[in-house]
């Protein structure tokens, strides 16, 4: 429920990609609020309420701010012409919620030295690292062990009063360094041409990786690295969780070894989870695989996801010829050209 309020006395200017919850703590401070929740159960009746695009504009009314100029901040739940969410990112959409961690956000130290605001990127599941300075982004706080929380009352500081900037940086690995650079690049066409020989990636897979879009890298990452990478999780799923830091970071460094081998790595990852599996003679050649081909025919369907969909068929082709059998091609799916 929308509560009459009046407006705040200061005006504060959203910064570039910056994110919500970041800007109202900064707009908090500015005007002697107590914190962002204030100004949230003040104005949308709850401090833990999705900020859907009527409470947005509700929130720019009372922050005296354009809505166009409101609505470049991260984090305001929209909604596409089908009636899913969606959330934007510097022009880019992302679709799913188990790509936002905006309940456990992270920093960079660095970062807030230079510049004491909340990047949007901050708020990503696989955005782990920052590619400016090479380090992981700290989702704990060093003083007090907590999480870092939203609802803390400033930017650059704990509750507890441990300032960010003084955490001891942590170097980053090079695939949390990969794919934050490709993010970093999406939203602010920043190209990041140092990689990191260790990755043994050639020139070629990095472009098309930084040719996809946010939404379509994120779910080429889940599938790889978390639906085919994680063979523990044959019984389970594939699942719809939220990933912790460290998970995602576990996620991203799968992807990118199946990556850096394409496909070969992609096929003996899904033998591996065939065999987990305990795929015999008789049995389809898909058994086993059933949570992989849910996720790309639910969830990439899409022109740039098209060289996962043609590794994947020639594999479960090749599978049925070893067998004897005769596969249907799904003409669907068209086999465009690998990396």
């Amino acid at each position: 429920m929308m509560l009459p309020c009046v407006r705040v006395p200061i005006r504060v200017v959203p910064l570039e990609n910056e994110s919500l919850r970041g800007f109202l703590m900064r707009l908090a401070e500015r005007n002697g609020v107590s914190g962002p929740d204030r100004i949230l159960n003040d104005v949308i009746g709850g401090a833990r309420l999705p900020i859907t695009t009527r409470r947005a504009l509700a929130l720019a009314d009372y922050c005296r701010c354009d809505v166009p100029e409101f609505f470049q901040l991260f984090g305001i739940e929209q909604r596409s012409i089908d009636g899913s969410r969606q959330w934007r990112l510097a022009g880019e959409w992302i679709t799913k919620d188990y790509f936002l961690r905006s309940s456990r956000p992270s920093v960079c130290p660095l970062c807030l030295a230079e510049g004491s605001f909340l990047r949007g990127q901050w708020e990503v599941t696989f955005y782990v690292a920052c590619p400016l300075h090479g380090v992981v982004l700290v989702e704990r706080c060093p003083s007090c062990g907590r999480g870092l929380t939203p609802h803390r009352r400033r930017v650059d500081h704990c509750n507890c009063g441990f300032q960010f900037e003084k955490a001891e940086p942590v170097s980053a690995s090079p695939e949390a360094w990969l794919v934050a650079a490709l993010v970093e690049y999406r939203i602010q066409g920043r190209a990041f041409l140092d990689v990191p020989k260790r990755l043994k990636l050639r020139m070629r897979t990095i472009e098309q990786l930084a040719g996809l879009d946010l939404d379509t890298l994120f779910k080429t990452l889940w599938l790889l690295g978390h639906c085919v990478g994680d063979a523990s999780r044959v019984a389970s799923g594939h699942g719809r969780q939220r990933l912790w830091s460290w998970q995602a970071s576990e996620t991203i460094r799968r992807a990118v070894e199946l990556v850096a081998d394409w496909p070969d790595a992609l096929f003996r990852a899904l033998e591996l989870r065939q065999a987990e599996h305990g795929l015999r003679d008789g049995m389809h050649p898909e058994a086993g695989l059933g949570p992989i081909s849910r996720y790309l025919e639910g969830e990439m369907t899409g022109e740039q996801s098209a060289f996962v969909r043609a590794a994947y068929y020639r594999f479960v082709h090749d599978a049925w010829k070893q067998r004897g059998g005769r596969w249907r091609a799904r003409t669907r799916f068209c086999q465009l050209e690998l990396f």
